[in-house]
């Protein structure tokens, strides 16, 4: 399950970086014309959005990752963690606030 999700995260930055080279294709040399055109466009928010939300849910989901693994290391004969509530640590919560901090910071500012 972790791979699966960092994987997702990672096809989000592979759609940011694809359409940003693809701007790049089409503007080419005539980027500074289209620059103030792209940054107050709809597309550029939402670019901004889906790479700052996969950074931060990326992160989140190495941070939780980790905390399970010390939790495995430091107590190795413990009782394990039912399905459930390593789907909801591992999954559910680091997309929760991931999305509740992106969209904090894009609120509050231009991104």
């Amino acid at each position: 399950m972790h791979i699966l999700l960092i994987n997702v995260c990672d096809l989000t930055i592979g759609f940011y970086l694809l359409t940003i080279a693809t701007k790049d294709a089409v503007a080419g040399d005539r980027y500074v014309e289209s620059d103030s055109i792209w940054r107050s466009g709809f597309n550029c928010k939402i670019v901004a959005f889906v790479s700052l939300w996969s950074v931060i849910v990326e992160t989140l989901f190495m941070m939780t990752v980790s905390i399970t693994r010390y939790m495995v290391v430091k107590d190795p004969f413990g009782k394990p963690m039912g399905k459930r509530s390593n789907i909801l640590i591992l999954g559910i919560l680091p997309i929760l606030l991931g999305s509740l901090i992106v969209v904090t910071l894009t609120l509050r500012q231009e991104v």
